[in-house]
């Protein structure tokens, strides 16, 4: 039986500073057993079984949907060519716009997002002093002016295309002269045959307990194996050396046989890019543009990203960013960041934070009021698998209160963070949405306006995987940091940020990113899923085209696999994060005349472990109210004990965890 190497990853330095352990799939390589090879094949071979089914029905219906959609595009084609006939035969000759040499480019007017031609004016016709620097490589204007006594760079890809099919940023020449120079610097990513060997390893000495359901199985199985390439310096190098030999042993072979069925096509690895972005960003490859006001428009001129240094500054006054600042910070004490969804987000999260100690709250000696990092999302979505919008959006898990008893001060600071800071980062994203593209603006306003209507701010918090087609993602970062840059890779653009900027990008098709930072950084993003899009327009009673829907099989069960903890951790309550919220108040929330004696459980563990800690949300009632008034010999503890027990549950008793 082969083993796969084991020693610890290079990437960890556990002598920084006193951590938790970190997530399972970051230690080193498990070895294998003969036992855990047995179970594993047991186990994947249903989820196997399941994917396989769930692509055939898929495969199917785009197929049906496929040839319905030939015989449309044939009728519908007749009745163009016909309709071109006759337009024709009216048609008055248009003038057309000669190209625009470098030094030349238009400065974009108010109004549908391009330059309209009886608005175009250039650079050199609105700059101060009219002059104007020109720089042109690989396809790529670049335009340095002062308007207003505001530096303007303006960056145009001549052969980039907003609503071009597919990818339509990576074709441009900027960008493969970027990737050219990453791989051979760098090199490319560990390909798909490695990932597979890898993962194939992973589920044999995990017994193919990776966690999960079914649809999640072979995306977690592939995240997982490139996280062990991520940490692992060397595992690819020795992962090619035991490919090149013989086949190791008969339960390898099946296993390989099953994951090269899982795991078919190769797929973006973000682990992979975010190693070439930081090394693009140190070794200089990128353009940097670093201007009050920064404009990326196609060769159309229709804006591909956008952003205002200073827009809080500028359009509102400085207090109110201040105030938001301190609104995120507070609520974001109150209510502790989420940890990113690892289906959404990926596991990579867990290695940015393990390379940022000081932002990790689980350390003892770092402050939690200032050791957070996460992701909030705030409005309304629609529920996974449903792209069409079939069925009524819900609100964010965030959009209400996850708090515990006795945090009342809870909900009015999510109020106000809502209602007021985010109020105003959305007037300013609506301000320059309206200059770079009102018709856009329009749309995004009437979706809002019908989702509104259910109670919920019509809202959500980097290619972002669904928001609006060829819409808008607007980012405004606040806070006091240094560093932060937005970065485009596809674009080979790192665009300098500071707090108080506002930037709208294309953030469904061209991937992002963000430099390092140093300080503290909150980002506020405001997208619209197109899911969300399609639910609005059909109450409105509008036609929508539908997208194809990738059903899951009929068995969406968890084939048989063991849950477990994102993190390897316990969870502190509370109480425990902060105890000097605490100080003189009972678990009940009563002040305490004398002060309580800390039970065994509630000590302080070894150094580097969490305690654990359960944080249960405890409603008020008329009959816990009464039951509070009785006497302090036992019976309010009885009587709720028995009040749960009624009800089939148990609450945990003073001192003690479950």
């Amino acid at each position: 039986m082969t083993q796969l190497p084991s020693e610890t990853p290079t990437g960890t330095n556990h002598s920084r500073v006193p951590r938790p352990p970190r997530h399972p799939a970051e230690r080193p390589m498990q070895k294998r057993t003969a036992e855990n090879d047995a179970k594993a094949l047991k186990t994947v071979a249903p989820a196997l079984e399941a994917t396989v089914k769930k692509r055939t029905k898929s495969a199917d219906k785009r197929r049906g949907t496929d040839s319905s959609k030939a015989r449309d595009s044939g009728a519908q084609e007749s009745t163009r060519h016909e309709q071109h006939v006759q337009e024709d035969i009216h048609t008055t000759p248009q003038t057309e716009i000669p190209e625009v040499s470098c030094g030349e480019a238009a400065v974009m007017e108010p109004g549908g997002g391009r330059a309209a031609p009886h608005f175009r004016r250039y650079s050199r016709e609105i700059a101060d002093d009219g002059v104007v620097d020109c720089q042109c490589r690989h396809n790529r204007v670049t335009e340095t002016f002062t308007l207003h006594g505001r530096t303007v760079a303006k960056v145009k890809m001549e052969d980039a295309d907003v609503f071009g099919p597919g990818s339509p940023y990576s074709r441009g020449g900027a960008s493969k002269e970027l990737e050219r120079k990453l791989d051979e610097e760098v090199g490319i990513q560990p390909t798909l045959e490695i990932e597979q060997w890898v993962a194939a390893h992973l589920l044999l000495a995990k017994a193919g307990q990776i966690g999960g359901r079914t649809e999640d199985y072979w995306r977690r199985a592939r995240d997982t194996a490139r996280q062990q390439l991520y940490t692992n310096k060397e595992l690819e190098g020795k992962v090619r050396k035991q490919m090149q030999g013989d086949s190791p042993d008969a339960a390898f072979n099946d296993m390989i046989g099953m994951v090269g069925k899982g795991l078919m096509k190769k797929s973006f690895n973000p682990y992979a890019q975010s190693k070439r972005d930081d090394y693009a960003v140190k070794h200089g490859l990128l353009h940097v543009a670093e201007a009050d006001i920064v404009m990326v428009p196609d060769k159309a001129n229709h804006v591909i990203a956008f952003q205002f240094s200073d827009a809080f500054g500028e359009l509102l006054i400085k207090n109110v960013e201040n105030e938001l600042t301190a609104s995120l910070d507070t609520f974001s004490t109150l209510q502790p960041v989420p940890v990113p969804d690892m289906s959404r987000h990926g596991l990579q999260w867990v290695d940015w934070l393990a390379e940022r100690p000081k932002l990790d709250f689980r350390i003892r000696e770092n402050d939690p009021r200032r050791a957070k990092s996460g992701v909030y999302h705030f409005g309304g979505h629609c529920e996974t698998g449903d792209p069409n919008g079939k069925k009524c959006p819900f609100p964010t898990r965030d959009s209400t209160v996850r708090t515990m008893y006795g945090q009342s001060q809870v909900l009015p600071q999510l109020h106000k963070l809502r209602f007021s800071a985010f109020g105003a980062c959305t007037e300013l994203a609506r301000f320059f949405f309206g200059l770079l593209d009102p018709e856009l603006l329009r749309q995004y306003t009437r979706v809002a306006a019908e989702v509104g209507k259910l109670g919920f701010v019509s809202f959500e918090t980097r290619r972002q995987e669904d928001p609006f087609q060829r819409g808008f993602a607007a980012l405004m970062s606040v806070g006091d940091f240094e560093g932060g840059d937005l970065v485009l890779r596809e674009l080979g653009l790192q665009i300098r940020s500071s707090p108080g900027c506002v930037q709208l990008i294309r953030g469904r098709e061209l991937r992002h990113s963000i430099t390092r930072w140093k300080g503290r950084r909150f980002v506020v993003v405001n997208a619209t899923h197109d899911a969300v899009r399609r639910w609005a327009l059909r109450r409105m009673g509008e036609d929508v085209s539908e997208v194809p829907t990738f059903e899951a099989s009929g068995d969406n069960r968890m084939v048989e696999l063991e849950d477990y903890r994102q993190e390897d951790q316990v969870i502190l309550s509370e109480r425990e994060r902060i105890p000097e919220r605490y100080v003189g108040v009972d678990e009940d929330g009563e002040d305490l005349s004398e002060p309580e004696e800390e039970s065994e459980t509630s000590m302080p563990g070894e150094p580097g472990h969490l305690k654990l800690g359960v944080v249960r949300q405890r409603h008020a009632s008329s009959s816990d109210a009464s039951g509070e008034q009785s006497d302090g010999d036992g019976r309010v503890i009885a009587a709720k004990r028995q009040k749960y027990s009624n009800k089939g549950h148990s609450i945990p008793t003073k001192g003690h965890a479950d």
